[in-house]
């Protein structure tokens, strides 16, 4: 499996995990672990909204491109 990291998220993750001295995949599933595990979409999926990312721009302001990169993800 691939994921694509905005620049600066991936410059502040490897820098956490070389501070930490684990591995930049390592801090990633930790990271995901405490997100799901402590998520309540599986338990109010239908009230449920994604969070919002602080000065995160997006790639794409193209709706079709937007369409196309999440049927992507979904392979």
């Amino acid at each position: 499996m691939q994921i694509l990291l905005p620049t600066e998220l991936h410059k502040r993750a490897k820098q956490l995990s070389k501070e930490r001295e684990i591995s930049l995949a390592d801090l990633i599933r930790r990271g995901l672990e405490i997100v799901v595990d402590g998520s309540s979409f599986h338990k109010n999926k239908d009230t449920w909204t994604p969070p919002i990312l602080k000065n995160r721009k997006l790639k794409s302001s193209s709706p079709e491109k937007l369409k196309e990169i999440i049927n992507r993800d979904k392979r």
